[in-house]
């Protein structure tokens, strides 16, 4: 099966979470949203997923925007990891009723805890707990 990952990245968590997850799969692609939403190539894999980062408890606003583009995937599997710091909040739920709205079905959802990166409430912490949000995302994405 071929999988096209595509991800919206601020900091880098969730580029490393789509590459962590290709390299787990396999037969995967990883893309970014922005460069798919300035060229919309024809998306071909049998499964899609989809890596960004929760902003303000919910969606970004580039993932929105690669949402509403999107073409008609034909009932494809699709899934998704939302990075965040330790608050996933209502963002899976509002990414799968914005896809419902465009005849799109979120097969799976999944929150990946990472380093956070909000310095007002602390930034990523110690070397050490930043180690432990690594082994367990990676332990997270190989289980799923």
């Amino acid at each position: 099966m071929n999988i096209s990952i595509f991800y919206y990245t601020g900091t880098g968590n969730s580029l490393w979470v789509a590459r962590q997850t290709a390299e787990t799969l396999g037969d995967a692609s990883v893309h970014a949203m922005t460069e798919w939403l300035r060229t919309r190539p024809p998306i071909d894999a049998e499964s899609i997923g989809l890596v960004f980062p929760v902003y303000i408890w919910g969606v970004p606003a580039p993932v929105m925007r690669f949402i509403a583009a999107l073409p008609d995937l034909n009932g494809r599997y699709i899934f998704a990891f939302a990075t965040n710091g330790g608050q996933v909040s209502n963002t899976l739920v509002q990414l799968e009723k914005l896809m419902a709205g465009r005849s799109l079905k979120l097969s799976a959802g999944f929150d990946i805890t990472m380093p956070s990166n909000y310095i007002p409430w602390g930034g990523p912490g110690p070397k050490q707990v930043q180690e432990q949000r690594f082994q367990a995302a990676r332990a997270k994405i190989a289980a799923k």
